[in-house]
């Protein structure tokens, strides 16, 4: 009769260690639960990003050939010939050589001489 009064001992001891168990695993669930849904809304802000991308990379591409077909030569000789532009001509006494000097340590701004420039007079322009 004695060992019925008893409680089981293995049991109780038990509970606890499955309660902390049970825990463990719920809050484990719902961590990555959490994380799947993360990645879910990351993966759809990747693929607006990448959407946005394309299309400003085909806005690039068209602002890029806009860009070179008004910088044309024909296109800037017809804003020339509108009067848009101006052109003014460069007399040959104004236009300036720079000598090659061999040593370009000294090519600070500072350390430059009037010599190193020379005036060219009548040279052909091409």
């Amino acid at each position: 009769m004695s060992a019925l009064r008893q409680p089981p001992v293995a049991t109780i001891r038990l509970v606890p260690l499955m309660m902390i168990a049970f825990v463990t695993i719920a809050l484990s669930g719902l961590v990555i639960v959490y994380l799947k849904n993360h990645l879910h809304s990351l993966g759809a802000q990747r693929v607006a990003l990448e959407r946005e991308m394309k299309d400003l990379a085909a806005k690039t591409a068209v602002n890029e050939a806009q860009i070179i077909n008004l910088t044309s030569r024909a296109a800037l000789q017809r804003r020339l010939d509108e009067g848009f532009l101006k052109l003014v001509p460069i007399r040959a006494d104004h236009l300036v050589r720079v000598r090659d000097t061999a040593a370009r340590s000294e090519a600070v701004a500072m350390t430059t001489t009037a010599a190193q420039y020379q005036p060219v007079a009548h040279s052909p322009l091409r």
